[in-house]
């Protein structure tokens, strides 16, 4: 049996327009379906994986993505699990050295 231990997905993608975090990133053709639960479920029953953990990250056009994906684990209990994000706004020292330093 394979499961996913770390994935995403959201309502809509997140990464469509360029931002300070992602300055590299392409667009997608489709933004409302690209990324989203049922893309998920189609990839995995094509690469036969059978459960997966979705860390469900709140960022730009998703901020009810804990939401969302919740009401997915509905929908699909027996192959979806949540991990839910509390906070995943960058700070400005996101990407810098010290993490474990300022972390404490």
């Amino acid at each position: 049996m394979i499961i996913d231990s770390h994935c995403h997905a959201w309502e809509y993608w997140p990464y469509q327009e360029k931002n300070s975090h992602e300055p590299n990133q392409i667009p997608v053709p489709n933004p409302e379906t690209w990324g989203n639960v049922e893309q998920l479920i189609y990839e995995m029953d094509n690469n036969n994986v059978a459960k997966a953990t979705i860390v469900s990250a709140q960022i730009w056009h998703n901020l009810e993505n804990n939401k969302y994906i919740a009401q997915s684990v509905k929908q699909y209990s027996d192959r979806l699990y949540q991990f839910a994000d509390i906070d995943s706004n960058w700070s400005s020292t996101y990407h810098t050295d010290g993490a474990a330093d300022r972390l404490g």
